[in-house]
């Protein structure tokens, strides 16, 4: 969540189209929001999606045990017995998977970005081992965002270029 204030605070072009897309939806006071509709703002998911692609909850993915196998990895081989992880962080840096993947640029997840790796992007895990409380994160980082952003402008004390790594959190 403060990820996602940073850097929605930082752009106050985000800020505003995401005030728009929320003001539109929601007119009236925080007691008549519909969970339903707020689910379904797509300015809105985007922007906790790449909040959460800039600064992963978790730093690794599930670890993975090649058993008594040995594993080849691009040019690398994996001694048999042995237990790897991958480091969120790193995958969702990579410029093979996300354009300009240093900057927090929401309409990444609105399409027409390239590249967009959407099997690179697994902040609460996959498969069997996701997060159980997946849902109830996103709903509760939307519904305090849409209050939050509807009731102030947010901004930053001090200057911080979106482009740059991240030394603000």
């Amino acid at each position: 969540m403060a990820a996602l204030m940073r850097y929605i605070a930082a752009d106050p072009k985000v800020q505003e189209r995401l005030r728009s897309e929320l003001n539109h939806a929601f007119d009236g006071p925080i007691e008549d929001m519909d969970a339903t509709t707020l689910l379904k703002l797509p300015y809105l998911d985007a922007c906790v999606q790449e909040a959460l692609r800039m600064v992963p909850p978790v730093a690794a993915g599930p670890p993975r045990w090649n058993k008594d196998v040995d594993t080849q990895v691009l040019d690398k081989v994996i001694p048999a017995g042995t237990t790897a992880a991958s480091p969120n962080y790193a995958i969702f840096r990579d410029p093979r998977n996300f354009f300009d993947p240093e900057s927090f640029l929401p309409d990444r997840w609105l399409g027409g970005v390239s590249p967009h790796n959407i099997e690179a992007y697994v902040p609460f895990c996959f498969g069997p081992g996701v997060c159980i409380g997946k849902p109830v994160a996103l709903y509760n980082m939307k519904f305090v965002l849409r209050q939050a952003v509807h009731v102030f402008t947010h901004s930053l004390r001090y200057q911080v270029v979106n482009r740059q790594p991240d030394q603000s959190i």
